[in-house]
């Protein structure tokens, strides 16, 4: 019985049972406060909050405590809300408070604490709020903050922080990082003087330092031309009453890593009041992504510099007084521009194809075609050289005559001559020409399948010095008018660019007397034997 008894005491002290873990919340409380005497369940709601035998939340506003965070702050594992904010907690945050794993909003702002964020604040998960303003913190944020999805309000400004901001805190919606020491580059999200806010830094040579934010120095340059081209800029834009419009007082301006990316002079029927050119050098504004100064009063013309703003997606130069045409290169490939607004200024045609609706121009002092003259404005084929004058009219009566070619040879035109691919040959696209002083003076079209008869308005090519036709299917007689044309020398054979050939069609005699002896070799198979000689 003895030997049983023995092995029973044997086995009772072999067992072993689970450790039961002992929480003291209040000895945390007490060290907190330097108070052995303190309970959390003996003060008030609005300071501590006692469940179940656990602080659940502990808000020690403006307290006086002062010491350091104790270590032992993360045994208060059952915390949803630590506020020790406007006290004199000096020292660093410990690491330890990464154990709060149930905190959504942890204030320490207000303090004189040092050192830097731990790392393990990206343990909180449930953390909606962190603020840490208003102490002597320094070194870099924590890329472990950007772990905290719920995070909403993330305020680290005034302190003594450096280096780059995490990316991953571009979520954030309420974000301060203001009067720190931030001076690398920080990321686009993030880099604008509203969300920088002020920094103790030093900007580069080619930068100004403006309310602690760099500045590109060219960007305020050009800005600042823009204002002294101005009779009468808008004195209600003078925010600090000093008696001028400063840069960054032009309208509603959006600025990016030290950039301009934003120019609205118009806004609310309120505008800037510009006037005068836009400066020829606005191209240095390469970061410019949006540019409006309607119905403000601009003169002159559009600088062609203006198309070098390759990042510029928006323009809005109407109701102002701009003259001269538009630029061609508005529509160059390399332009990121996707509307463009010219519409109630007074410039000329012809307009670009990228600018779907230039509205009303007034085009009272634009060098306008005389009656008799068209306007063209697409883009001439590579086949049309003006040779003297830089006009877009051509004489209407000449482009009838090459209408009237096209419209006899319709079944046997060459259609490689249809250099738009519209699918039909237009009086432009007819040969090789050559215009001057908005005349016809050389048309070559030898070979280009021409027939039928040849037009009798042919006449009306005053100003024809040669014009090569051989080579083709014309058939029928040709119209005496032919001998109106008295600048041209014709010829029977050749390739003088100075001379005129017929030969190799299918033209029927008798010939006009003026040009019989130059007909050379017709194939006059189809000619009847009554026009015969």
């Amino acid at each position: 019985m003895k030997k049983i008894f023995t092995i029973f005491i044997l086995l009772f002290a072999a067992c072993t049972t689970e450790p039961v873990e002992v929480h003291d919340d209040n000895a945390v409380l007490q060290k907190l406060f330097n108070d052995p005497t303190i309970e959390c369940a003996e003060l008030p709601d609005s300071i501590c909050v006692w469940e179940n035998g656990r602080i659940t939340i502990l808000n020690c506003y403006n307290k006086s405590l002062t010491r350091g965070i104790p270590e032992n702050i993360g045994k208060l594992t059952e915390l949803t809300k630590l506020g020790l904010k406007s006290n004199n907690f000096n020292g660093g945050i410990p690491e330890s408070i990464g154990k709060l794993t149930n905190l959504t909003q942890l204030s320490l702002s207000n303090n004189l604490l040092n050192g830097s964020l731990p790392e393990s604040l990206g343990n909180l998960s449930k953390l909606i709020l962190l603020d840490v303003s208003n102490n002597n913190l320094e070194g870099s944020i924590p890329s472990t903050i950007g772990n905290l999805a719920g995070l909403y309000t993330f305020l680290v400004n005034s302190n003594n922080f450096s280096g780059s901001i995490p990316e991953s805190l571009c979520e954030i919606g309420n974000l301060d990082v203001s009067n720190n020491q931030f001076c690398e580059s920080q990321p686009y999200c993030i880099d604008t003087p509203e969300l920088m806010g002020y920094q103790s830094c030093e900007c580069s040579t080619n930068e100004e330092v403006i309310n602690g934010y760099c500045y590109s120095q060219t960007d305020l340059t050009i800005l600042s031309e823009i204002i002294s081209y101005a009779d009468s800029i808008n004195m209600n834009l003078d925010i600090d009453s000093s008696g001028i419009v400063d840069p960054l007082e032009l309208g509603i301006q959006k600025w990016h890593s030290g950039r301009l990316k934003q120019l609205d002079c118009y806004w609310e029927a309120e505008n800037c009041s510009i006037s005068g050119n836009l400066p020829a050098n606005i191209e240095k504004l390469d970061s410019l992504e949006y540019l409006d100064v309607q119905q403000n009063s601009l003169t002159g013309n559009i600088p062609e510099t203006i198309s070098n703003l390759t990042n510029l997606k928006y323009l809005n130069i109407s109701y102002n007084q701009l003259n001269g045409s538009v630029p061609d290169n508005f529509c160059d490939e390399n332009s990121s521009l996707n509307e463009i607004i010219v519409t109630n200024n007074k410039l000329c045609p012809c307009y670009p194809d990228c600018i779907e609706d230039t509205g009303e121009q007034d085009i009272s002092e634009c060098i306008n075609c005389d009656v008799g003259f068209t306007l063209i404005c697409d883009d001439l084929p590579a086949t049309v050289s003006i040779i003297e004058g830089d006009s877009l009219c051509f004489r209407e009566s000449n482009l009838t005559v090459l209408q009237a070619f096209i419209d006899s040879s319709l079944a046997t035109l060459d259609m490689s001559m249809d250099a738009d691919s519209s699918g039909t040959i237009e009086p432009l696209e007819l040969g090789t020409q050559y215009w001057k002083d908005e005349n016809l003076d050389s048309l070559y079209a030898q070979g280009k399948g021409l027939s039928g008869q040849i037009p009798s308005v042919l006449d009306s090519l005053e100003s024809l010095q040669a014009i090569w036709l051989y080579n083709n299917y014309f058939s029928g007689q040709i119209p005496e008018s032919i001998c109106s044309l008295s600048n041209l020398d014709w010829d029977l054979t050749g390739g003088s660019s100075l001379k005129s050939y017929i030969y190799n069609n299918q033209l029927c005699p008798p010939y006009p007397e003026c040009i019989a002896p130059f007909v050379g070799e017709q194939d006059t198979t189809n000619c009847s034997q009554s026009g015969s000689p």
